[in-house]
């Protein structure tokens, strides 16, 4: 991929995060105010801030946010994960990023973003500044459409790639991080970056509520 298309296309990831965080809030589209300033980011490796939880860190806050994650996409992730758990390549996939820490709110929200995708079927290619606009609105209808089961098509198997799920992990980061209202100026942001922050100081791999077993973890561990 070229430079300017692998910036453009992560320019576009980030656009959807802040699509999918605007539909995920119950407060209102967030707003970014100003212009951007003009700085020199640090990469992940470069990071060696504070360290503990953010001061806008909350438990609570945690808990509501990924209680809601599970009530709004239980039902979606009732009707896809069973079939992705019963294929050995897909299971293999989604298992790895579960020894990773990675916690099922995520892969759920990893699998809708897919869904969505494929359902939208969008192609930064082909997409212009202007239609960012539309394509908000595009994800609210269809969002709301598969979460309510009245969406097609259904997951296919031959949708979740190992060697993309980094590129749609980017996706769910950038929605988390813009759900707790960071604000993520760059256009092409250093999504390892921001996971890294996450992790370190909004206990991105620790914070789980009580939820069905989708994925069959408790099951397997009897």
């Amino acid at each position: 991929m070229e430079r300017f298309e692998e910036d453009f296309f992560r320019s576009l990831l980030m656009q959807e995060a802040r699509a999918m965080a605007d539909f995920e809030r119950e407060d209102g589209r967030l707003m970014l105010q100003g212009s951007r300033p003009d700085y020199d980011p640090l990469t992940a490796s470069e990071l060696s801030g504070p360290k503990g939880d953010a001061t806008i860190y909350s438990a609570e806050k945690a808990t509501e946010m990924i209680s809601n994650r599970y009530r709004r996409m239980g039902p979606f992730a009732a009707r896809v994960v069973p079939g992705l758990m019963s294929n050995g390549r897909t299971r293999k996939i989604l298992q790895d990023q579960h020894d990773l820490g990675v916690k099922d709110w995520e892969l759920v929200l990893i699998l809708f973003n897919i869904t969505l995708n494929r359902s939208l079927q969008v192609d930064p290619r082909e997409m212009s500044a202007a239609a960012y606009g539309d394509l908000r609105k595009r994800m609210a209808t269809m969002s709301e459409k598969l979460l309510e089961g009245t969406a097609a098509p259904p997951f296919r198997s031959e949708w979740l790639k190992a060697e993309e799920l980094p590129i749609v992990m980017q996706v769910s980061i950038g929605t988390v991080a813009q759900s707790w209202g960071l604000s993520v100026l760059r256009r092409t942001p250093d999504f390892n970056a921001i996971r890294k922050l996450l992790v370190d100081r909004f206990r991105h791999l620790e914070d789980d509520v009580a939820h069905d077993d989708w994925f069959g973890w408790k099951a397997a561990q009897g």
